[in-house]
């Protein structure tokens, strides 16, 4: 999957990426359809309105194509916006990191609903109504290897990756394949993602610390269900 846009001749590159804007459009298209239709059918002022996405493509980036386990910020740095009728959450633009695992709590939080026991994420409703900080202090993100399949053959290249980010940072660790491979960008200063500094002595600490935090993450969203009635 490394470099597999480069194989591809220019003109191919070209029709690759018009191919990638057009289903954009496509989208863009429905999206339009769906809001007109709440308009004409009177439901625009009860009903709320998310956009996201579960990941990007590359579509060309860093020579990649498609979406392999290669967590650039094309990737995993999906568009999310929330429209809630009523006037009652002010237009904002919000630069902290959150998680699609906080969307469902959010949901449930603006409609006032409690949340079923075991539900993980953060609900964001009240830092949004009173104009508080959103924003985790990390995100985490992974992807699995999809063998053994019991039916059928993978179509594309997958393998394990494991993900913390920061405003700062970036970790990404690929645990089948060995502890040399890695990579470590601080996306404040090249938010490109162009050099790995996972090996750079002089980022030993900061690789320890988000190590640390990344196996912090994995602890703490371990599936809490069903609840302990006691310890023994």
């Amino acid at each position: 999957m490394i470099g597999e846009f480069e194989r591809y001749p220019v003109d191919i590159q070209r029709q690759i990426v018009l191919h990638y804007l057009a289903s954009i459009s496509l989208i863009d298209d429905a999206v339009g359809q769906v809001l007109d239709v709440l308009r004409r059918s009177g439901q625009a002022d009860d009903t709320i309105i998310l956009f996201t996405s579960d990941h990007g493509e590359f579509a060309g980036n860093h020579g990649l194509l498609r979406k392999p386990s290669i967590h650039f910020d094309e990737l995993i740095r999906v568009p999310l916006l929330v429209h809630v009728p009523g006037g009652t959450l002010p237009p904002r633009r919000e630069a902290g990191l959150v998680e699609l695992t906080d969307v469902c709590p959010t949901l449930l939080g603006l409609l006032e609903i409690a949340p079923p026991p075991g539900l993980q994420g953060i609900d964001w409703t009240a830092a949004l109504r009173r104009r508080g900080t959103v924003g985790r202090e990390d995100i985490y993100a992974d992807m699995f290897d999809l063998e053994p399949m019991t039916c059928g053959r993978r179509g594309g290249p997958y393998q394990a990756v494991q993900t913390l980010r920061t405003p700062e940072w970036k970790l990404n660790l690929y645990p089948t394949a060995g502890s040399v491979y890695g990579q470590l960008f601080n996306v404040r200063e090249d938010p490109d993602e162009t050099r790995n500094r996972y090996g750079d002595p002089s980022c030993r600490d900061v690789r320890g610390e988000l190590l640390w935090r990344l196996a912090s993450r994995l602890h703490g969203q371990t599936d809490p269900l069903p609840p302990f009635l006691t310890q023994f």
